[in-house]
């Protein structure tokens, strides 16, 4: 007898676990003085190739069901669910960083051209669910193609590199749309990989989990060696562009491109990881429940800095270092500080979304059954027998 019950698979969630972490971690370095300084953030620079691509590979992992959707279905079903959330803790977010801004740098609140113009282009700390929101229109566009013109599509970005610099919103798409699109095509292929990875906690390696291994790390390398090579080059490097905005790409967009490059190639390693921390007991099962949990850990994060370590610094300025005074000069204090705030804001936006109302800012109401609800209204109406022409008379 077959069960009718699916069982869910540990590794993806492990890898969302990681992403989420390591996307936090990055925020929180960047937030504190002298902690780019801190052996945390040198450690984040090795997690730098795989916390945002696992993420969107995941993503795009399990977004194959788009491919069989109608556009209504796409919007009711899937869109609806990253564009609230979005709206609303973006729009917050934004509103608290503005009055920290303007508390420090006498800089102006929040206006309505300039929130509308975020959300639009993404240019929020929510971009992820903005990239999702069009990484999913762009996957319902390509549907019927065969699946390597699809892939081949989502490279398309890169034709519009040399407005990056004004749309910062081209170099997410460079770096995490094909990824996003060739996961969802590629699922069996993935999951035969994660399958063949798994293999040595059940039994002896194969000749197929040997390649998979060795494959990985050979990726990997590559992916390495190229970055650090492009590191050594100067901020100069320019490169002639044919196409239209620009005559030469800088050292920046360029940046964007070797950063695609080494992520596609190192990507495979961060699935490695996930697939073995997935066998490891307790790890495994608190990273899976972080991977479960990530749009209220990833939005809260930065509202919970703002108000917990921004609004103070704002009022309270303080020359901090990693040779400050402990506590409150000291680079460690603030980060400790930082990543408390991120994970009381992340409870408390898991909080809101188990409470009543209030969990709509988070999972709002579906709207694929009032829509079919619709669809059976306008039917029965439209079936019902009209009245002859001399009766209306």
């Amino acid at each position: 007898m077959t069960s009718s019950t699916t069982t869910r698979l540990a590794w993806p969630d492990v890898a969302k676990g990681i992403s989420i972490l390591g996307v936090v971690l990055l925020h929180v370095t960047l937030a504190v003085p002298e902690a780019q300084n801190a052996w945390l953030a040198h450690f984040n620079v090795w997690l730098d190739p795989l916390r945002l691509p696992l993420f969107f590979l995941v993503s795009g992992y399990f977004s194959t069901k788009v491919l069989r959707f109608s556009f209504v279905e796409l919007f009711t079903r899937r869109l609806w669910f990253f564009l609230v959330p979005y709206c609303i803790w973006a729009g917050i977010e934004l509103w608290l960083k503005k009055i920290e801004y303007h508390w420090v740098f006498d800089t102006p609140l929040l206006q309505k051209e300039d929130l509308f113009h975020a959300l639009f282009f993404g240019s929020t700390m929510a971009w992820f669910l903005h990239a999702l929101i069009a990484f999913n229109i762009f996957l319902w566009a390509v549907r019927k193609l065969p699946a390597w013109l699809a892939i081949a599509l989502s490279f398309l970005p890169m034709l519009f590199m040399a407005w990056n610099a004004q749309f910062s919103f081209i170099s997410k798409a460079v770096m995490f749309l094909p990824i996003f699109i060739g996961a969802a095509y590629l699922k069996d292929f993935i999951t035969k990989y994660a399958q063949a990875l798994a293999v040595p906690f059940h039994s002896r390696l194969n000749a197929l989990s040997l390649w998979a291994y060795g494959g990985t790390f050979v990726a990997y390398a590559t992916g390495f060696i190229l970055r650090r090579a492009w590191d050594k080059q100067g901020d100069e490097v320019l490169f002639p562009w044919l196409l239209p905005g620009a005559d030469m790409l800088g050292h920046d967009d360029l940046n964007v491109l070797i950063r695609f490059a080494e992520q596609l190639l190192e990507v495979p390693l961060g699935v490695l990881l996930a697939v073995v921390i997935s066998h490891l007991g307790g790890l495994s099962q608190a990273l899976q429940f972080v991977g479960r949990h990530t749009l209220p850990i990833y939005l809260g994060h930065p509202i919970g800095m703002t108000l917990g370590v921004g609004f103070y610094l704002a009022w309270n300025p303080r020359a901090i270092s990693l040779a400050g005074d402990w506590p409150m000069d000291n680079t460690w204090f603030w980060l400790t500080a930082c990543m408390v705030c991120s994970g009381l804001a992340g409870l408390v936006l898991w909080l809101i979304g188990k409470t009543p109302v209030l969990k709509w800012s988070l999972t709002p109401p579906p709207l694929a059954g009032r829509y079919r609800q619709f669809r059976e209204w306008t039917s029965q109406k439209s079936s019902k027998p009209q009245p002859a022409q001399s009766e209306r008379r």
